[in-house]
């Protein structure tokens, strides 16, 4: 019974010696996600990121449409994770105006991680010929943002 004891407690000893403090991981920005935008004005536009492997992917409106519109094609749209989850993402999207005007914008998506699968944060609409990453860019409007990460097919 002794040696029993003995042999449980060394176990323990190395478990407890032996066992290295994992380290929380950053959320990977990586994945599709589905994004809400919503204005003061009560208004709500969807959209679908595709985020890929060095900071590349696009970005797809996927609101209803009319049928007289082009349907919404997939733009380029560029990604980064900085500190204290913090992630930014910026790509081109036109939406339509009635059954035949179109608004282009660029729009820039500054948010953090919530959880894993959950990003809010705040968006910029600029003129398309702002440079999202410019100083002095001014937003034409802004709004807000929640992205869920799209379940696996």
């Amino acid at each position: 019974m002794v040696n029993e004891t003995r042999l449980l407690i060394l176990i323990l000893i190395l478990q407890v010696c032996c066992t290295f403090p994992s380290q929380a991981q950053a959320p990977s920005m990586v994945g599709r996600w589905e994004i809400e935008i919503a204005f003061t004005n009560g208004k709500n536009r969807s959209l679908r990121l595709d985020a890929e492997g060095a900071g590349r992917g696009s970005l797809m409106l996927v609101d209803s449409r009319s049928n007289l519109a082009e349907p919404a094609t997939p733009s380029e749209a560029n990604w980064g994770q900085g500190d204290k989850n913090s992630v930014r993402f910026s790509g081109g999207v036109v939406f339509p105006i009635g059954n035949v005007g179109r608004a282009p914008w660029t729009l820039v998506f500054k948010g953090k991680f919530d959880k894993a699968n959950s990003i809010t944060g705040e968006v910029a609409f600029l003129a398309l010929d702002q440079a999202p990453n410019a100083s002095n860019a001014k937003p034409v409007k802004t709004g807000t943002f929640k992205a869920i990460r799209a379940a696996s097919k």
